[in-house]
């Protein structure tokens, strides 16, 4: 496998695994913010009294649970706006460039198959007559000498 062939599986996979997390989030995202709205909704019906020590911990990992959904909104919207956006386009540059450079080649192929087959025997047979001309006035010019 050549190096574009490898640089376009990986670019592909790489986009693929992101689309999939992208695809995901939403539905995590929401397990959690459920989880937290309902374990919230919990605790504020049994929390009537000073908290202890165990219940602040158990707060704060329960606030924790509603950061981790901020912060999976948060890359999910990172992902939609700025990491997606410019990979489509460098895949899209990237595959118009390698089309072009396809064409070029194989342009560049046919002129030098046309100048091999066609102006190179002409410019030859050029190239002879006109060295035969300089034979041809050469051994005049001895004759008359």
């Amino acid at each position: 496998m050549d190096c574009s062939n490898q640089l376009k599986l990986f670019c592909s996979s790489f986009t693929c695994i992101l689309i999939i997390t992208r695809g995901c989030c939403p539905a995590s995202i929401e397990s959690l913010s459920r989880l937290h709205r309902n374990t919230r909704a919990l605790d504020d019906l049994l929390d009537d009294r000073e908290p202890s020590t165990v219940r602040k911990a158990w707060r704060e990992l329960r606030d924790n649970v509603e950061r981790e959904a901020e912060a999976r909104t948060a890359f999910a919207n990172t992902l939609k706006q700025d990491v997606l956006p410019p990979l489509y386009a460098l895949r899209e540059t990237q595959e118009r460039t390698q089309k072009r450079i396809k064409e070029d080649l194989k342009e560049s192929t046919l002129a030098h198959q046309e100048y091999l087959e066609n102006v190179l025997p002409r410019l030859k047979r050029n190239y002879l007559k006109k060295c035969q001309d300089v034979d041809v006035s050469a051994s005049s010019c001895h004759h008359i000498l």
